[in-house]
């Protein structure tokens, strides 16, 4: 069986888990990665409510692609009871010159999402806690098991893009941040419009922040002249127009995360999410 057949079977087994869950499914993500190696425009993700779930029921379901490896299986089991809701994500899904740029293995994230106190209200003052694990993804390769990483996301009370350089000082070092996080001060400047802001940790060396834009109403296209100014400064030009080819087939679609930060020294990422309808299909 060829490679990429293998990577239509997982993303066949992929829908087939979603299937499954059924009414548990809530909502549809789409998403795209920048690297300086290259680009991931064939990432999905989905949320599920775990209520009443059997994991090992739903770990069952990925047998077709190798099975969760036990290191995380044993884990999430660990934490199964206290999370409150999971997502189910899959990269380079359909490897394509117009949605991959180089043919990486397809990749499986399972989330556990928990629930965080953020703050306490006494009289008119408000007191942040200090940040809270909100979540934990486990990411390995389809088919050989090959654990990649473990990722906690720590919700940060009170952050704001001001405060984004005291996370990660290198932030105000890198360009192709500068005039996205601009774009998304302007949207906050509302005060009725809620960010929330995530801390993420893959040990040794990635770190990055996550921000929660859904309350900002900022659409795919208004993003783009962020994109073509500065992002492009860390892909090649062969590259460049697979990206915003990408985006532009969905200017409308609202942002829902924007990921930023870096793998390891030197080698910065972003990543953008946004409301899918999954009856779009990734191999068109």
């Amino acid at each position: 069986m060829s490679n990429h057949s293998n990577k239509l079977l997982t993303l066949d087994v992929y829908y087939q888990i979603a299937h499954w869950l059924g009414s548990r499914v809530v909502g549809w993500e789409r998403s795209l990665q920048i690297t300086p190696n290259g680009f991931d425009g064939s990432r999905l993700l989905f949320g599920f409510d775990k209520q009443n779930l059997d994991p090992m029921e739903l770990f069952s379901h990925f047998q077709e692609i190798g099975g969760v490896p036990n290191i995380v299986s044993e884990s999430i089991l660990a934490d199964w009871d206290r999370a409150n809701f999971c997502y189910l994500a899959i990269e380079s899904a359909v490897v394509s010159p117009e949605n991959v740029s180089s043919a990486t293995p397809e990749v499986i994230k399972l989330y556990l999402e928990f629930p965080v106190h953020l703050s306490t209200q006494v009289g008119e003052q408000l007191y942040w806690q200090p940040s809270a694990l909100w979540c934990r993804g486990y990411k390995w390769r389809a088919r050989s098991g090959k654990l990649e990483r473990v990722t906690s996301y720590h919700m940060v009370p009170g952050a704001t893009i001001a405060t984004i350089p005291l996370l990660l000082p290198e932030v105000v070092t890198e360009p192709i941040f500068g005039s996205l996080l601009d774009r998304i001060g302007v949207a906050t400047v509302d005060g009725e419009k809620k960010l929330d802001i995530l801390y993420v940790n893959t040990p040794p060396q990635s770190q990055g922040v996550d921000l929660r834009v859904y309350d900002l109403n900022v659409a795919i296209r208004d993003i783009l002249p962020c994109v073509q100014d500065q992002c492009f400064e860390i892909l090649s030009i062969s590259r460049r127009a697979s990206v915003i080819q990408i985006l532009s087939r969905f200017p409308d679609a609202m942002l829902g995360h924007i990921s930023l930060g870096w793998r390891r020294p030197n080698e910065p990422y972003l990543t953008f999410y946004w409301e899918w309808d999954k009856e779009i299909s990734l191999r068109e």
